[in-house]
């Protein structure tokens, strides 16, 4: 019923090229190798709190990538503010000297003034965070590997997109600058014809604009530094990409910016009270005992306090730089993980290390 086949086309196999029958190879059976490293990030998706313990984890893995370029930048960026400051005072020392004698109303205003100063500059200064997320992005992508990279080696990787990072930087802060110029022209135009109530209710409306309209297209454009420094495109390009990226999941990316930025003050102010406490505590003391010293010991415990304060500001200032740059770059490769499937770029040359 049934015959024998002894021809040998079990070990044949088809050469798709010529459709002739040639003898298969030998397969040779896989080797086991060890999994790939797993690294401070995970090489998958992550969630909405993975997102931001990632920031966290980048700081602790790289100390001095991110410690060091946030303090760089907030070191320079306090010297030009202290320095426009201490000239402002210089040529403006005799009117503000009379304004603040002269009422409560006075005093009052500039108190008011002040405030809204200081919100503008903080505004403004997170342009700078085109820079310091570029360069953690490029350490972050390493630590999905598990390998540590160093300040200097962090900043010769960038070569060829530095220029690219700090214009862009420049490009975002003289936008948002110029848009707030507009804004006050109009404010004060008003005041002028209308009066000061108006100028005044109109200024400040305006300036709340400026702040919500900073908010969102600093989100939408917040993955910039990292797409110069990881993708190597222009500066037009990396902002049109940036907004096509933060645009499919925005409210997941404004989640996770906007929360993970008041995280991390809250974080800092825990960590910071006890200290500002403590200086005042000191200060108290210090003022009682002044009380009976004499000329010069007030001015040097008053420069030495405010030498202390400036250093602690500023350290306030470089975590929360550090932080924040960490967390854009978490954000960067986690959409690019969902959206692109860039994960699979990263588990393929993990195998291949």
């Amino acid at each position: 019923m049934f015959t024998q086949n002894n021809s040998p086309d079990w070990g044949l196999t088809v050469d798709w090229s010529t459709g002739q029958r040639v003898p298969a190879k030998a397969r040779r059976r896989p080797q086991w190798s060890p999994p790939p490293v797993p690294g401070i990030l995970p090489k998958r998706p992550l969630g909405f709190f993975e997102v931001l313990d990632g920031g966290f984890r980048l700081m602790r893995r790289f100390p001095g990538l991110t410690y060091g370029s946030a303090g760089l930048g907030a070191g320079l960026t306090a010297g030009l503010f202290a320095l426009a400051g201490a000239v402002t005072w210089y040529f403006g020392h005799s009117f503000f000297t009379k304004l603040l004698n002269s009422s409560e109303e006075a005093l009052s205003g500039l108190s008011f003034v002040v405030q809204i100063g200081a919100g503008i500059v903080e505004y403004l200064t997170l342009a700078i965070l085109i820079v310091f997320s570029g360069m953690t992005s490029v350490g972050a992508r390493e630590a999905f590997f598990g390998r540590t990279m160093t300040l200097r080696q962090g900043w010769q990787s960038l070569r060829g997109c530095r220029r690219k990072l700090f214009s862009a930087a420049l490009l975002m802060g003289t936008a948002h600058l110029v848009v707030l110029a507009v804004f006050l022209a109009a404010a004060i135009l008003a005041g002028a014809v209308g009066g000061t109530v108006i100028g005044l209710t109109l200024g400040t409306a305006l300036v709340l604009v400026w702040w919500a309209l900073t908010v969102f297209f600093g989100i939408r454009l917040s993955l910039t530094g990292c797409i110069i420094a990881q993708e190597r495109v222009g500066i037009f390009s990396a902002i049109a990409r940036s907004w096509k990226m933060t645009g499919r999941g925005f409210l997941q990316v404004a989640g996770q910016t906007v929360f993970g930025f008041w995280l991390a003050n809250q974080v800092i102010g825990i960590i910071a009270t006890p200290a500002f406490i403590y200086l005042g505590g000191v200060i108290g003391v210090l003022s009682i005992l002044m009380l009976g010293g004499g000329e010069l010991e007030g001015p040097a415990v008053a420069a030495v306090l405010g030498t202390i304060f400036t250093g602690l500001f500023l350290a306030i200032g470089v975590l929360l730089y550090a932080y924040r740059a960490a967390l854009l770059a978490t954000v960067y490769f986690n959409l690019r993980m969902r959206s692109e499937g860039y994960d699979l770029v990263l588990l393929a040359e993990a195998e291949e290390v």
